[in-house]
C-alpha cells in the first residue's frame, strides 16, 4: 500500500484571536486520517493558553472530537492528527488566559491509502 497526501487546506487564516471560537465547517472527501497544522507566531496577556479540537460530524449538526492537541502555551509550529473522521470537519479552538492575545493559523492535509 501507499498513501497519497493532499493538498494542505487553510482552517484558519493567521489573526490575532482573543476568545474561544470554531472555524467554520466543511465537507471532506474520503481520507483515513486528517493532519492539523497549527503556526502560533505571537501570544500576549498573563499565562495565554491555545487548545485545539478536531472535530467531526456525520451531518453538519452534532459535532464529536476526533482529536486534540496537547494544550499550546508558546509560539512555535504544532501538529495533530485524526484518524477517525466523518463527512464534515471543523476546529474548536479556546483561549485561556486573562486579557489573552494569541496570533495562529491552522492548516490541514488529508491522508487517503491506496493499494
Amino acid at each position: 500500500m501507499r498513501g497519497l497526501v493532499i493538498a494542505p487546506k487553510t482552517i484558519l487564516a493567521s489573526a490575532a484571536r482573543s476568545s474561544s471560537s470554531n472555524s467554520n465547517s466543511f465537507k471532506t472527501k474520503a481520507a483515513n486520517s486528517l493532519r492539523v497544522y497549527v503556526d502560533v507566531t505571537a501570544k500576549s496577556g498573563t499565562s495565554p493558553t491555545l487548545d485545539i479540537t478536531i472535530q467531526t460530524s456525520p451531518d453538519n449538526s452534532n459535532w464529536y472530537t476526533a482529536g486534540t492537541l496537547t494544550q499550546i502555551t508558546d509560539t512555535g509550529q504544532y501538529t495533530g492528527t485524526a484518524t477517525t473522521i466523518g463527512p464534515y470537519i471543523r476546529i474548536l479552538y479556546t483561549i485561556g488566559g486573562t486579557t489573552p492575545v494569541i496570533t495562529f493559523s491552522v492548516k490541514m492535509t488529508k491522508y487517503n491509502w491506496s493499494r
